[in-house]
């Protein structure tokens, strides 16, 4: 089950180009998973594998990993090859924006059957995934204008900061009311700051405008780390409701990228399903339906078959 002899004896399996270490918890899990996919252990290995250590799961949640993608394979219309890649190009980008595996693999199932390609899919999601973590420009501003984004003039950390800004040299007091109270007018302080080193050069303006309480943003917590999926897909939903389909997708392309909105749409279109799947897989990670009880019951399928 192992790609050489010398895997085995060594207990390790090659994942993305490094010799990962398998515990027994693991590889039963992988042998499971292998059979519940119809494959092989070693896709099971490198599917576990991969997924573990982007988000840094430890050996003991082997079978609720395996479990997890079990549901995903079971609701794709795809080959499992398929899954495995697109789980591969995503899950670290997934990981990386705070977005659960749970989550990850209930947007996966949900986006990859309308669209009809999981690697598509698994692209659009990165995509996605991607601007949560470094958000643009065009994004906060559009951000801004549906009211995810709140600037306060009035609050004590924008009257310390204006008044230090002052001080330093870099801005006027008819300069900070021009700008205090905006998202754009913001940005032109925190360039003005970094002018004048009061923000070093590259600070993101999100995570210093969050971290300072310069700034609200619904999307992303107090140090301007993105909230997780659900977090915000529901917020967007909130935000978009009643919205023309061609404003809504505009405002999504302008959050997410072009490819990105092709993921977040189908989620928003799809929501239910979506939170329908995350109910089901809070109860599939160590359920008894999962890949340890479909492997015992293959066993005795093709047992009872001989």
């Amino acid at each position: 089950i192992f790609d050489t002899v010398n895997q085995a004896g060594a207990g390790f399996v090659r994942v993305g180009g490094e010799m990962v270490p398998v515990t027994g918890s693991m590889a039963s899990a992988a042998v499971a998973l292998g059979i519940a996919t119809r494959t092989t252990a070693v896709n099971g290995f490198q599917m576990l594998a991969q997924a573990m250590t982007a988000y840094q799961a430890p050996a003991d949640q082997a079978v609720h990993y395996a479990n997890l993608l079990q549901f995903a394979f079971e609701h794709q219309t795809g080959p499992v090859s398929q899954l495995s890649a697109a789980l591969a190009n995503l899950t670290p980008y997934a990981a990386q924006a705070n977005t659960p595996f749970r989550e990850l693999v209930a947007a996966l199932d949900t986006v990859g059957p309308a669209m009809g390609n999981t690697s598509r899919a698994g692209t659009a999601l990165r995509y996605m995934f991607t601007s949560m973590t470094q958000p643009t420009n065009l994004a906060m501003t559009q951000m801004a204008a549906i009211g995810l984004i709140t600037v306060s003039a009035t609050t004590p950390a924008m009257q310390k900061f204006s008044a230090s800004l002052i001080a330093a040299g870099g801005a006027t007091a008819d300069f900070v009311a021009k700008n205090d109270h905006s998202v754009t007018g913001l940005k032109a302080m925190f360039a003005a700051a970094q002018s004048v080193g009061l923000v070093p050069m590259d600070a993101s303006f999100n995570s210093w405008a969050l971290g300072a309480h310069l700034m609200q943003n619904q999307m992303y917590d107090a140090s301007g780390k993105a909230k997780d999926l659900t977090t915000i897909i529901d917020l967007l939903s909130s935000k978009l409701k009643g919205m023309p389909d061609a404003q809504k997708m505009a405002v999504l392309k302008d959050i997410f990228s072009v490819r990105g909105a092709q993921g977040a749409e189908v989620l928003l279109q799809q929501l239910d399903k979506y939170h329908m799947y995350l109910n089901e897989l809070a109860k599939s990670g160590d359920n008894a339906n999962g890949v340890m009880a479909r492997q015992q019951q293959m066993m005795n399928t093709y047992a009872g078959s001989v």
